[in-house]
Parts: C-alpha cells; structure tokens; sequence
C-alpha cells in the first residue's frame, strides 16, 4: 500500500508553518495508510464542490473547514518593558519568562508535548538557580555572550528559537539533561495512569473509523 507524504518534507520541514505536532498520530498514520493527502496553499476560489488554489491546483470536497489560527500577542513586550528573550527564557537578570513559542514547522517543544508540559522543568530550573547563585551568574554570561545565538522577539519567538535556546543550558549545566529525563518520564508515567496502552486501543475498537484504521495500520505493517 503506497502512502502519500507531507508535501512539506519536501521543503525540509517537519510540519506545515503554525502548525503544531499535536495531531502527528492521527497525521502520521493517515499519511503511511493512505487516507490523507497534505496540500500547502492559499484558497482563492470556493464553489458547491471544492476550492481552487492560489497556484491554480483544485482540490474536490464535500465539506471545507476554516480554522482562524493564532493571532499574536502584542502586549508582552509592552507589559515587561522589553523585547527580547534569551536562551528560551530569560529577559533580564532575575526576570524569567516562558512564552508559548509559534511553531514554525522544524521544531515542536523539545522533550515537552506543549509549552504546558514545559513548565515544571522550568520551575525546578528556576530553583536551581536560586539556590545556586554562582552557577546561575555563570549560565547568564553564556546565554548573553553566545552571538551565534542570538536572543528571540518576545512577540515572535518561535519553536526553532526556543528550542536552541535551550543549548546553552545544557551545554554550562550537564545535570540538566538528567532533570529532563527525569521530567519526561514523569509526563509518560502520568499519561499511562490516566489512560493505559490497552485502555487507548479498548477506545479505538469502539469506533468503527478508528478501527477501521487500526486495521489498515496493521495491513500495512505486514506487507
């Protein structure tokens, strides 16, 4: 069974720009099955059967959803009194930040399935450095004096510019990645409390959709 894949790997990314990895199982395995084509384009023409692409390609549908997306917060900036952040969430000495970063295709919070997710490991980095104020003196000159790493618009920062942000932690506090660890195991034992693999597949099985696609799934495995 062959599978169409995203027309954005093509370009390099990973997913279409403002649109976040939240939907990769339903994305992924509909691509590897067959059942969903990705197009990127801008709709210049609806009629009682489809719509037709600025680049003049048509597409056929029965059923066509606009979704608005994300407007961007102009008031951040504003409120704070400053415009950049550095390593992901630093604005200035003693004032940290944590903004939902614009996911731009190449980059989807890190080890965190969202920015939500991220903000326990945040709090234990900030008492860790509260804590150890040497070590935390240290990890602001790196993060300030990194000109291959240039600080992000507080307004724009994007899931590329959050995530390399990131490097300069690592790379001046080893201990770090032995905390992330820690941070997504947590995250992974948690999400298997509320809802078991058997329980997930129990779900899937009650709809016919769903199991439809299991079995396709299972097709194409042993093909």
């Amino acid at each position: 069974m062959l599978s169409t894949a995203p027309e954005v790997w093509s370009e390099g990314k990973f997913l279409p720009d403002a649109h976040t990895v939240s939907i990769s199982d339903l994305y992924f395995i509909a691509h590897f099955v067959g059942l969903l084509q990705s197009v990127v384009g801008s709709a210049k023409l609806f009629d009682a059967h489809g719509l037709t692409l600025g680049q003049g390609s048509r597409i056929e549908a029965s059923v066509i959803i606009k979704a608005v997306g994300f407007e961007v917060n102009g008031g951040n900036e504003r409120i704070i009194g400053r415009s950049c952040v550095h390593g992901g969430h630093i604005v200035d000495r003693g004032l940290w930040t944590l903004f939902e970063a614009h996911p731009d295709g190449n980059f989807s919070s890190s080890a965190f399935g969202s920015y939500m997710d991220s903000v326990p490991f945040t709090v234990r980095l900030m008492l860790r450095y509260w804590h150890r104020q040497d070590m935390y003196s240290r990890q602001l000159s790196r993060l300030f004096a990194a000109p291959h790493r240039m600080p992000a618009r507080i307004n724009h920062i994007t899931g590329s510019q959050a995530g390399t942000g990131m490097a300069p932690w690592m790379e001046g506090d080893s201990q770090l990645l032995v905390f992330m660890r820690e941070h997504v195991n947590e995250v992974a034992a948690f999400s298997s409390d509320m809802w078991s693999p058997s329980q997930f597949i129990e779900v899937l099985a009650a709809h016919r959709s769903a199991c439809s696609l299991h079995a396709l799934c299972m097709l194409s495995a042993c093909l």
